[in-house]
């Protein structure tokens, strides 16, 4: 579980000195004189963005390079989701989480690169298999927003992965009511048969029991391409995950049987 070390009125600070940064950057004289003149409805004072700065700079998604603050690529992520969503985001980057204590070669075993031995290969084929699937799923989100004529909600459509990997999903996709679909995507080299095999965190597991917008999308690698097998809520992943007795699981390598997946992606209307 992950305990953060700011509050959500700091947080929101941070959060207002994101929309302020100009995308080229500004000098420090001029962020300054911003933070001076901001129209944040009273909630912020100067000092307030002064410290949301520098929550920033600790966060990666703001550096001081020869008096210029400049934005990285991430913080546009940051800016365009929702703020409640965002909030979030920047609470995962601030927060300190313990390392993960599963195996590391048996968490990679049925990757194609680990039959050679070479499990630095098999982790770097992992993530890079993990970014098609992601890639495809966000693609497939704002597509059918643009489709359904909201070309707004296909931009604040992002792959929040990008920017932290311990929110417990991957793509935060807009819908037309309700408060959006968080979506973890997770991506098998190979077409699956009767199963289709997947490591699942605890923390990824806990937040879709908690959120009812949560959903596991699962997509394959083919010939051809990324292709999107189904979905599912986290509770039908109950029946295949281990069962807490001296210990208490922190990872699983799931068998989900295709059967109880949905087709396509959760409906964005």
């Amino acid at each position: 579980m992950q305990t953060s070390r700011y509050s959500r009125f700091q947080i929101e600070s941070a959060l207002a000195v994101a929309r302020l940064i100009d995308r080229a950057g500004n000098d420090t004289e001029t962020a300054r004189l911003t933070y001076a003149h901001a129209t944040t409805d009273g909630k912020q004072s100067k000092q307030n963005l002064a410290s949301g700065q520098d929550l920033l700079i600790e966060a990666g998604l703001l550096s001081e390079v020869d008096g210029r603050v400049l934005p990285n690529d991430d913080l546009s992520i940051l800016c365009k989701i929702p703020p409640q969503e965002a909030v979030a985001l920047l609470d995962c980057l601030l927060s300190t989480y313990p390392e993960p204590d599963n195996d590391e070669r048996n968490s990679f075993a049925f990757l194609p690169h680990a039959a050679s031995g070479d499990w630095r290969t098999a982790d770097v084929y992992r993530e890079e298999l993990g970014a098609l699937g992601e890639e495809h799923v966000l693609n497939a989100c704002r597509a059918e927003l643009e489709e359904l004529g909201r070309p707004d909600l296909s931009e604040q459509t992002q792959r929040v992965s990008l920017v932290s990997d311990s929110l417990g999903y991957d793509i935060f996709a807009p819908n037309l009511q309700g408060p959006g679909r968080r979506l973890e995507v997770k991506t098998q080299g190979g077409r699956p048969r009767e199963a289709f095999r997947f490591f699942l965190s605890r923390n990824e597991y806990e937040v879709g029991r908690r959120d009812g917008n949560w959903a596991i999308v699962c997509c394959e690698l083919a010939v051809e391409g990324v292709r999107i097998v189904g979905w599912c809520r986290a509770l039908a992943l109950t029946p295949y995950l281990p069962v807490d007795r001296n210990g208490r699981w922190t990872e699983s390598l799931v068998h989900l049987p295709v059967t109880v997946l949905h087709a396509g992606l959760p409906d964005g209307v």
